[in-house]
This record gives C-alpha cells, structure tokens and sequence, in this order.
C-alpha cells in the first residue's frame, strides 16, 4: 500500500487537497492460489480556517473530505476463501473543529 498526497493553501485561508491511494495485489485465499488485483483511488479536501475572516474565530475551521471520489467498487480482502468484503464506496465527511 502507497499513499500520496499535496495540500495548497490559499491566502484567504481556503486550501484544497488531492490524494492517491494504491492498494497492491492481494492473496485471496490461505494457500495463496487466488489474487485479488491491486486498485487506486482518489481522495480530496478543502479546508476554511475560519479565523482568516474573523479574528474572534482564530483557530476554528470547516473541512469537508470525499474519499473514493470516483466510487470505484473493489474487494478490500479476504479471511479466507469466499470470506471477501467489498472496499468502502465513496464517502463524504464535513468537519467542525478548533486547533488549540
């Protein structure tokens, strides 16, 4: 398993984000005669630091991450043979939080 990622700040304090995950070609079973295949995906984020807008707000910010942005269905493993279970599909998560 890889991972990559880049972040750009923009001075109004918004910044956005791209990553890549590779996952590597699997055993499927326990005497390793079926592989599952290797996959990539994509992930994003974009970032307010709200505190840029409002000094009242230092260190507040909203985020939103979308991961497997291209719905991309694949076996993330298996226990076994026929014990496989599905990868997670695209998921959208928004985020309130404070850095102390």
């Amino acid at each position: 398993m890889a991972s990559f990622w880049a972040r750009y700040q923009f001075p109004a304090g918004i910044s956005v984000g791209a990553g890549v995950r590779y996952i590597g070609k699997q055993w499927a079973d326990d005497a390793n005669t079926a592989r599952l295949p290797s996959v990539t995906l994509m992930d994003a984020m974009m970032r307010a630091d709200l505190g840029v807008w409002s000094p009242t707000l230092k260190g507040a910010y909203v985020q939103v991450n979308a991961n497997n942005i291209g719905d991309r269905e694949y076996i993330s493993g298996c226990y076994g043979t026929g014990n496989c279970y599905w990868g997670a599909e695209r998921s959208v998560i928004a985020t309130v939080g404070y850095d102390f």
